[in-house]
């Protein structure tokens, strides 16, 4: 997949979304929620290129490794599901956290496509494509961290559990911070 059409399958969806929750504000989605939209559909796609073009994409992976086919259907399944999986509550930060290492763990399959001069977009050059693709996977990354790992119920659970700071809105005595005085 060319990263422009990555970028779009991100932004595309976050925009049209965008404009119905303000258009349509009892369809309101949170920012964090339309961004995760674009990572779904970015992921969902993605996953099924795996079958459908197999060969492709296995030719990215080093021929050192074992069942490139297997592998490249199984990490489509791996992608479809965490698709999903961004969208339930109870495991979205560890999908995200497993994402963000995944679009880390692909980019040495891009180095090594554009170096053997894989043939992964007729219209450009492997380098051109690796120059291309390398920074659009750590825009893609914090675009993951942002929409689906860092909220802040996630943050004020951490800074709870190493006892840092006391939780917003309330004081070292436990008072709220805008709470009367009678």
């Amino acid at each position: 997949m060319r990263p422009l059409e990555m970028l779009l399958m991100i932004l595309i969806p976050f925009g049209i979304l965008s404009a119905v929750s303000h258009l349509i504000p009892d369809l309101y989605m949170t920012p964090k929620a339309r961004g995760r939209a674009g990572v779904t559909l970015l992921f969902l796609l993605n996953g099924v290129a795996h079958f459908t073009n197999t060969a492709a994409i296995a030719a990215m992976i080093p021929s050192f490794v074992p069942s490139r086919l297997g592998l490249t259907q199984l990490t489509g399944i791996l992608e479809i599901l965490a698709a999903i999986g961004l969208w339930a509550p109870r495991i979205r930060h560890l999908v995200g956290d497993l994402l963000v290492l995944y679009t880390i763990a692909v980019i040495p399959t891009d180095i090594y496509a554009a170096m053997n001069h894989v043939a992964i977009d007729a219209h450009l050059s492997p380098a051109a494509y690796l120059l291309i693709r390398i920074p659009f996977q750590f825009l893609l990354t914090g675009w993951i961290y942002w929409s689906a790992i860092h909220d802040e119920e996630w943050v004020r659970r951490r800074r709870g559990a190493r006892g840092s700071s006391p939780r917003r809105g309330s004081r070292a005595g436990g008072a709220p911070r805008y709470a009367r005085a009678r």
